[in-house]
């Protein structure tokens, strides 16, 4: 997964956040803030995330990753992930645009965390646009979506109207790639700040961000208010992709209204 920032920048952009809360709402709120425990979870729904597997046409074949399901205005399946793994993110030899992604993709599948083996097929890339993750221009616009046939043993997750607000709890979901046996969990965050170009998390504890490029931010209520696009190497800060921003790539696209 690429590093939001290089250096040392993540790390004051984080503790700028910080200091600002501290500032404003004093050096308890600060506290709080850092060691302040989340609240009960909300209920994941099953077969809602998987690891995914495409095939070039050249032969190359792409397992990076997370991605989730949603449903199109016409009610299709739609699989999203982040674009950026469609490149030497992603283990390719060379970056496919959007705009060549159906030519480039012959065949792809989503597969069960636990088991590995594949739960549904995908169909045409869907998005014509788009620009991979960048310092230039943060998350947004770093996204993928396939469509899925209809007999994928899949669960969708509704997209969130409005980004999460500052010091929301958030649920990143998904699973550490170390962890045995692959099992999609939640583990908890709190949003920094939020922006055209991102969302900035905090999680705590940390979290092995390795193969979570993708994978869905959900909210109290279960609905995904982000697409996570990168992290620090301490897994304690995130960035994703915001939900208003996917929602405006999905509708330029004509994927929903």
């Amino acid at each position: 997964m690429p590093r939001v920032l290089k250096g040392c920048a993540i790390g004051c952009v984080s503790l700028a956040v910080l200091l600002v809360i501290g500032v404003v709402f004093g050096a308890r709120a600060l506290s709080g803030f850092v060691n302040q425990k989340p609240p009960a979870p909300p209920v994941a729904a099953p077969n809602s995330v998987f690891r995914s597997r495409f095939v070039t046409n050249g032969g190359e074949e792409l397992e990076a990753g997370t991605a989730f399901v949603i449903h199109d205005s016409q009610g299709k399946p739609t699989m999203l992930t982040a674009l950026h793994l469609f490149g030497e993110a992603g283990g390719l030899s060379k970056e496919i645009p959007p705009a060549e992604m159906s030519k480039r993709i012959v065949r792809g599948a989503l597969l069960d965390f636990r088991t590995g083996k594949p739960v549904g097929s995908l169909g045409p890339a869907r998005l014509k646009t788009g620009k991979p993750f960048s310092e230039k221009h943060g998350a947004r616009r770093d996204l993928a979506a396939f469509s899925l046939k209809a007999t994928a043993q899949t669960t969708s997750l509704k997209l969130a109207a409005r980004n999460p607000g500052s010091m929301e709890w958030v649920w990143l979901l998904g699973d550490e790639v170390k962890h045995n046996p692959q099992t999609p969990r939640l583990f908890p965050g709190r949003v920094l700040l939020t922006d055209s170009d991102s969302v900035t998390i905090l999680f705590e504890p940390p979290v092995e961000l390795m193969a979570f490029s993708g994978a869905p931010l959900i909210n109290a209520s279960g609905e995904v208010v982000g697409t996570l696009i990168s992290g620090d190497e301490s897994g304690r800060i995130g960035s994703a992709n915001p939900v208003e921003e996917i929602r405006a790539h999905l509708r330029e696209n004509r994927v929903i209204r």
